[in-house]
């Protein structure tokens, strides 16, 4: 017989770590561009100081400026990112919700079988065990003196 509540409660747990995977895949990858962030930050300054300084250096942005919007993109990037999370984790919220409302009928069914099936054995045996001489009234079953088998 299946248990309708386990079920329910194995679907929403392949659901729940689909998830969470990928929540956690999200976050690496905002980990690892972060960390890309800050390397190219650290780079650029060390690299920038080594350079000879031609006379158009003078209009390109000062290597404070370059961090800074390296670092305001990261965090925009970053707020995208969680956006995105957020509506993933929504869209899989709602396929969820869909999903185990198709499934309903179905559960429905399998724990709604087993309980049919085992009702109609018990009132298909009841009429077929009857010996086929009970139907005769109680007069004509007695045994009459001298017809006893031996």
């Amino acid at each position: 017989m299946i248990d309708t509540r386990v079920v329910t409660q194995e679907f929403q747990d392949k659901i729940l770590e689909q998830v969470r995977k990928g929540q956690e895949q999200v976050r690496k990858g905002q980990e690892t561009m972060a960390e890309a962030f800050k390397s190219w930050t650290a780079a650029a300054q060390s690299i920038a100081p080594q350079l000879p300084m031609p006379t158009w250096t003078a209009r390109l942005p000062k290597p404070e400026e370059l961090a800074a919007n390296a670092q305001e993109f990261a965090t925009q990037w970053l707020a995208a990112q969680r956006k995105s999370s957020e509506q993933l984790f929504a869209a899989q919220k709602k396929f969820a919700a869909e999903a185990f409302d198709a499934v309903k009928p179905l559960l429905a069914l399998a724990s709604a079988a087993p309980g049919a099936s085992d009702s109609k054995p018990a009132s298909h045996t009841s009429h077929t065990a009857k010996p086929a001489g009970s139907a005769k009234p109680a007069s004509a079953t007695a045994k009459r003196p001298g017809t006893a088998k031996k």
